[in-house]
């Protein structure tokens, strides 16, 4: 079966975990704070946080930002579950707001409109957070001049897009444009550490109240008796840390992004050509953009049956994402169908191709054949 992504690791990366077992650090060493500075350098931002996993990444930025059940959060029904999960987990109403069905992403229009309607009835939200689908990075200028005229806080999930630019060539995370920004480490992402994530930002006390928060809220620069090895617990926090055997891999795995990314680029370039003049609709950036391509999502008509010839010819085409409102979960809630139509039309006909640096050339035409085969034999019918 060829997965719809997997992650590309080499004797380098066990070498790495290797000499930190026989070095002794396992849990928080020197490396997960070089981890942190090398990440924020990558990403042209001040100051990073390394975390066990994006989910907790998600948890500890909303609870730095204040968000608690007095605060409303707005985000796109296009992601996966912890995005909204993790602000209800900090007692936030939920909002949801449709999606531009050509690039995945939050419509902002849409939420330009949104806002006017919520200020009108004093109804804005506090946080807004942004998620760069499939990697495809959003016009964060005009989401920063809406946050400023609006009084908003932004978080950016950047789970997808590790080594993305915005349009205005500057690297995703780099801060200028949003509070803080979330990454995601999972082995099918475009780099790994196992499972881990990361947040940036260029607020120094905020990313040292989200390091606090990922270990059980002690800051240990508080010396209350003078005594070098007491400590003082000033919050309610988390265990969410990284460990060093994790960082290991990220520092050696941040050396490749580049790499990976350009590898997505050519796959993402091929699959463009083939599908040019097909009954395939490719979900693509916005112009002037640079994606990192986590995903390859293209739209097709009578999806089920062109799912089914895809798996039953070893691809392991896969499906993002069910709008989060139409989970068991969020129904519950009293969220309904028909919120969100662009978002269910999107999910009714999405499927994401694989696509990772270690897909073959032969592979890739395997997916690009049986693909147009499976169209041209169903999506009419």
């Amino acid at each position: 079966m060829i997965p719809y992504g997997f992650h590309s690791v080499s004797q380098d990366e066990i070498e790495a975990v290797s000499d930190v077992l026989k070095q002794g650090w396992l849990t928080q060493g020197p490396l997960v704070s070089e981890f942190e500075t090398l990440f924020a350098q990558y990403c042209q931002a001040r100051f990073a946080c390394s975390t066990c996993n994006a989910t907790a990444a998600l948890h500890v930025a909303y609870i730095a930002l204040g968000v608690n059940e007095h605060s409303k959060v707005w985000t796109t029904p296009n992601t996966f579950v912890a995005t909204s999960n993790t602000a209800l987990m900090c007692g936030a109403k939920m909002s949801f707001i449709d999606i531009d069905v050509a690039t995945g992403n939050m419509n902002i229009d849409l939420l330009e409109e949104e806002l006017k309607q919520a200020s009108h009835h004093g109804n804005l939200p506090d946080v807004v957070t942004l998620v760069h689908f499939a990697g495809h990075p959003m016009d964060m200028q005009r989401i920063q001049t809406l946050a400023k005229q609006y009084q908003f806080k932004v978080i950016e999930d950047a789970s997808h897009a590790v080594g993305a630019k915005y349009n205005t060539g500057e690297t995703i995370g780099c801060g200028k444009y949003s509070d803080l920004t979330v990454f995601s480490f999972h082995p099918v992402k475009i780099m790994t550490t196992g499972e881990g994530g990361m947040i940036t930002g260029n607020d120094e006390h905020l990313l040292k109240h989200c390091k606090r928060l990922t270990s059980h809220g002690i800051d240990k620069d508080l010396h209350s008796r003078g005594n070098s090895w007491e400590f003082d617990q000033v919050e309610l926090g988390m265990n969410y840390r990284l460990t060093d055997i994790q960082a290991a891999m990220g520092c050696v795995q941040l050396k490749k992004v580049d790499d990976f990314i350009q590898k997505r680029q050519s796959i993402a370039q091929r699959y463009l050509d083939a599908f040019d003049e097909q009954y395939i609709q490719c979900v693509s950036p916005n112009g002037g953009s640079y994606s990192s391509y986590h995903l390859f999502p293209v739209l097709v008509e009578n999806r089920k049956p062109i799912f089914e010839a895809l798996r039953n010819n070893n691809i392991g085409v896969a499906v993002h994402y069910r709008p989060v409102y139409l989970n068991a979960f969020y129904q519950k809630l009293g969220f309904e169908s028909g919120l969100c139509p662009q978002a269910e039309e999107f999910y009714a006909q999405e499927l994401s191709l694989p696509i990772y640096p270690d897909l073959t050339e032969q592979d890739q035409s395997s997916v690009i054949n049986t693909l147009i085969s499976a169209v041209n034999t169903y999506s009419k019918e």
